[in-house]
């Protein structure tokens, strides 16, 4: 049950990080290329931890042992290949056009400049009222 809860809390936060990215990143991608996409909110919970943990430890293992033991880092390296190339086919799949919902406009930089402005004001005036 306490496992359940933590799982559970685990997966809502990495869903919220992700929505707070794609809030983020949203003015300054429809600034740049006059679309953001949302398909961030349903990949990351899935390849942020396939990359982070099955990805991660096998690379950096093979990347310390490839100059004292080259096959066993080689090995490591091929093994942290396949979470990576899963990922990455994740990650191609959920930008085809019927997966990947998009904000679609254009903001000028002044625009984005006072979105993110705007949400800075926000957050310190959130963070100093939960502070008193």
């Amino acid at each position: 049950s306490c496992l359940v809860r933590r799982w559970w809390g685990g997966l809502l936060l990495l869903v919220a990080s992700s929505a707070v990215a794609a809030v983020a990143t949203a003015p300054v991608c429809l600034w740049s290329f006059g679309r953001a996409s949302i398909a961030g909110l349903w990949v990351n919970p899935i390849v942020v931890p396939l990359l982070g943990s099955m990805t991660l430890p096998p690379l950096l293992a093979g990347a310390i042992i490839s100059p004292v033991w080259p096959t066993v880092g080689a090995l490591l390296l091929i093994l942290a290949s396949w979470p990576a190339r899963l990922g990455t086919a994740l990650v191609e799949a959920a930008a085809q056009p019927r997966w990947c919902p998009e904000l679609i406009g254009s903001l000028s930089g002044t625009e984005t400049l006072a979105v993110y402005v705007a949400g800075t004001v926000i957050a310190a005036i959130l963070v100093f009222r939960t502070e008193r």
